[in-house]
């Protein structure tokens, strides 16, 4: 009896190794088989490309040497091989040209909504928001420069500020009201609407809950009745953390505006998101420090113009 159950242990224990051969067989040769895969696909790549005119393969180095997402260079690489000749193609003249336009037909820009002359009888609401220090307390006031009589009111959670900024709204003679809650926002913001001023929200959300956050602008949305929602970014920022904010607030929000352009090494970083989220019209750009004069509308010429430096 004792030679059986030494014996059934040993065929158990034979199987466990057999089993976990077997398995580790598999693995090997799924590993293999995926290797076998990104080569094939390397090769094919490699003989498509050697296939392609010079001036697909030049434009193609040049746009990721921009640092231009893959969708954007296949977009473009796709329309050019689908529209211009071979002959057209091979001219590093002609699809750079292609190029340039295509480009240029990415970027929407638009007008923000205190500009136009069909609300200029009623109090219209410019909302700035954003999560972290991006320039914004520099940007609601250069927009409100731009506008007569307008009223800034600034939000910072738990706290009043009171900064160095003080000081420029005194020279240029800026109505700002810091607040710490929203009872105290909407108070300041109905004697606003009822003087039918223009009035801009500074909004630095910095709610531990993202909840928190879509509740605060969704209960603005429902308060007032010309409004418009701008994010900003500061170009200074990565991609990445730019990325994750924008798609954190995209559905809330009516245009974006970038700050810091002045100093910002990548604009390939600044297309790369438009593109992802390009129904949200630019419409500022913050290119210094200096109120109110370091401000600009955002434009498709000066986003191709930093791009290629042109």
């Amino acid at each position: 009896r004792e030679d059986q159950e030494e014996h059934y242990h040993a065929q158990k224990e034979t199987e466990s190794e057999l089993r976990q051969l077997i398995k580790s067989q598999k693995h090997q040769i799924e590993l293999l088989e995926q290797k076998i895969f990104e080569i094939s696909e390397k090769v094919s790549e490699t003989r498509s490309q050697d296939d392609e005119p010079k001036g697909v393969k030049g434009l193609r180095s040049t746009l990721r040497s921009l640092e231009l997402s893959e969708p954007i260079v296949q977009s473009i690489l796709k329309k050019a091989v689908f529209e211009l000749s071979y002959d057209e193609q091979d001219d590093p003249d002609t699809i750079y040209e292609f190029a340039l336009r295509e480009i240029h037909s990415l970027i929407h820009v638009e007008m923000p909504l205190f500009s136009k002359t069909d609300v200029q009888d009623e109090s219209v609401v410019t909302v700035l928001l954003s999560e972290a220090s991006v320039g914004q307390t520099s940007m609601a006031m250069k927009l409100a420069a731009l506008q007569e009589n307008a009223k800034v009111i600034r939000f910072r959670e738990g706290q009043v500020e009171n900064n160095q900024h003080d000081f420029t709204a005194k020279v240029f003679n800026l109505d700002i009201t810091n607040v710490s809650s929203l009872a105290h926002l909407m108070s300041e913001a109905r004697k606003v609407i009822e003087e039918k001023r223009p009035l801009l929200l500074d909004l630095r959300l910095e709610f531990k809950e993202v909840n928190e956050s879509k509740k605060f602008i969704e209960t603005l949305k429902r308060s007032f009745n010309k409004v418009e929602f701008l994010l900003n970014l500061s170009s200074l920022h990565s991609e990445l953390y730019n990325r994750k904010t924008l798609s954190k607030f995209h559905k809330y929000l009516n245009g974006v505006n970038f700050t810091y352009v002045d100093q910002c090494l990548s604009f390939g970083s600044i297309l790369n998101l438009h593109y992802e989220h390009n129904q949200l019209p630019l419409k500022f750009f913050g290119t210094g420090a200096v109120v109110p004069e370091d401000i600009e509308m955002a434009s498709t010429e000066r986003i191709m113009a930093e791009l290629f430096k042109l």
